[in-house]
């Protein structure tokens, strides 16, 4: 959906109760309309985050951003993804710490909602007549994720994670209310976090099969 955390998604060892990150991130998802054809989203995202440490365990955190131009295309035709918003509530809690030869194991619960609006942009050979009207849509999604990675001299955490997801996509499109999802309902992710000096951190990650993206971002503890 657009939101990532730097901090909960690599079990970082920053030191501080809270947590602000910013992220930008680049999505492409096949996405399946009922009584439509299918649909080929790139959205793009830009976000922050604001975490609290419940514990030494378990991390709540809030999300919010805006969702960035895109594309559909769908049947020969494109249509604009104009800016919207996003917001996005996340728990995560890590099963396993970061000792020895043992690896930190993170799960995470995110429950998002996004809205735009779209516009036509071009007719494939389907269409004859297209309404060119700005339409909204809407994007729900409940994930849950399992992340698994190590620490080496206390500053690099390369990790690998999957997640797995789903919720309905509502959008009108040639005149009638439709509703779609992404029927893979997965995305396995790479991804390597880094400590810097006072607090701060980098990640990135990158997502080859099921839902594909990728994303950056930076952090500060305190």
């Amino acid at each position: 959906m657009g939101i990532r955390t730097c901090k909960g998604d690599a079990a970082g060892g920053e030191r501080g109760r809270y947590h602000l990150g910013v992220s930008y991130g680049v999505f492409h998802a096949d996405i399946s309309f009922i009584g439509s054809k299918d649909a080929t989203f790139e959205r793009r995202a830009l976000s922050a985050t604001f975490e609290r440490r419940m514990s030494a365990t378990w991390t709540l955190a809030l999300g919010a951003g805006v969702a960035l131009p895109g594309t559909i295309a769908i049947d020969g035709d494109r249509y604009k993804i104009r800016p919207g918003w996003l917001g996005a509530i996340t728990s995560s809690w890590l099963l396993v710490q970061d000792r020895g030869r043992a690896p930190f194991v993170l799960l995470s619960l995110t429950i998002a909602a996004s809205g735009v609006t779209t516009r036509y942009a071009e007719a494939g050979a389907a269409s004859a007549n297209v309404d060119a009207a700005a339409e909204s849509l809407l994007s729900f999604d409940g994930r849950l994720g399992l992340l698994v990675g190590k620490t080496f001299w206390d500053v690099l955490r390369p990790y690998v994670g999957v997640r797995g997801f789903g919720g309905p996509i509502l959008w009108r499109f040639r005149g009638e209310h439709v509703i779609g999802g992404d029927p893979r309902h997965f995305q396995l992710a790479l991804g390597m976090s880094s400590s810097l000096p006072a607090g701060t951190s980098i990640f990135a990650e990158v997502a080859p099969l099921g839902e594909r993206g990728v994303t950056v971002g930076a952090g500060t503890a305190f």
